[in-house]
């Protein structure tokens, strides 16, 4: 609306300044209104860029704001200029809160030393992409595990201008990871102290031989074997004898036309005899 007026009343102005002209020089009237008429087109056609601008600005702006990542933009020193609505969510700091603050200052939690930061500044500052998590902090001083990409910008004179920083919480990723690591552990604890042997195999050959992935201390003393010399070999390489070994798994887990249909699993070691841990 304000384009069509600013466009309205340049041509009332034009209009009334051809009337000035035709009133004082009549023989340079038709070349002033080519004049005006092209500069007219030259207005028009700059009020409708603009607009197309102005429109692909916003179209820009809602799609950013739209995703489901936060987004940091920030100038050539770390200053916010921009964050989209998931960046809000994210940190819970509005956009009005944010502009104009260093990140530092608002999430820094304190969980990383100088020379972690000194690193992702020296990348970014030689117009490289640095890519890895963090742990910040919220507004409402509670800590988050980010994965964050900050990508620096740089004109045409190869100058940074700004940098993007792309954020996504992986809390839950991370304790996710921390829980499996701990079952982790506490298997292999239970795994290595068990007074029976145990070995952890794959089938191979249809289940006609199978491949040692790992055993435990038992197996070492029950079998008089190192764990070094099996990993990674196969049951008739170790125990060239083993064909009771191979009956056993094929009745614990069922056979098919002679073949084993499992794919992995438990041997238990016995001094007596040898059978399949379920």
């Amino acid at each position: 609306m304000v384009s069509i007026q600013a466009l309205f009343g340049v041509y009332r102005k034009i209009g009334l300044f051809a009337n000035d002209v035709a009133r004082t020089d009549l023989d340079n009237y038709w070349t002033y209104i080519l004049i005006l008429s092209v500069t007219a087109m030259a207005i028009t056609t700059s009020v409708k860029a603009s607009k197309d601008a102005l429109r692909k600005l916003r179209l820009k702006d809602s799609a950013l704001n739209a995703m489901a990542n936060g987004i940091v933009i920030t100038d050539d020193t770390g200053r916010i200029e921009w964050i989209n609505n998931a960046a809000s969510q994210l940190t819970g700091y509005s956009s009005r809160e944010a502009i104009g603050q260093n990140p530092r200052d608002l999430l820094k939690s304190g969980e990383h030393g100088n020379d972690f930061y000194k690193s992702l500044w020296d990348t970014i500052l030689s117009r490289k992409v640095w890519h890895g998590e963090i742990i910040n902090r919220r507004k409402d001083a509670s800590q988050y595990h980010e994965e964050m990409t900050i990508t620096p910008l740089v004109d045409e004179d190869d100058r940074i201008t700004h940098f993007v920083a792309v954020k996504q919480d992986v809390t839950k990723r991370f304790l996710a990871q921390q829980q499996l690591a701990y079952s982790e552990a506490l298997f292999h604890g239970l795994f290595q102290n068990m007074s029976s042997g145990v070995a952890v195999y794959t089938a191979v050959d249809d289940g006609q031989d199978f491949l040692f992935k790992d055993i435990n201390r038992s197996v070492e003393v029950l079998e008089k074997i190192n764990r070094s010399n099996v990993i990674g070999k196969r049951l008739t390489e170790v125990f060239p004898g083993g064909q009771r070994v191979w009956s056993v798994c094929r009745s614990a887990t069922g056979a098919q036309n002679g073949k084993v249909r499992a794919i992995s699993g438990y041997v238990l070691f016995r001094p007596a005899h040898t059978t399949l841990a379920r």
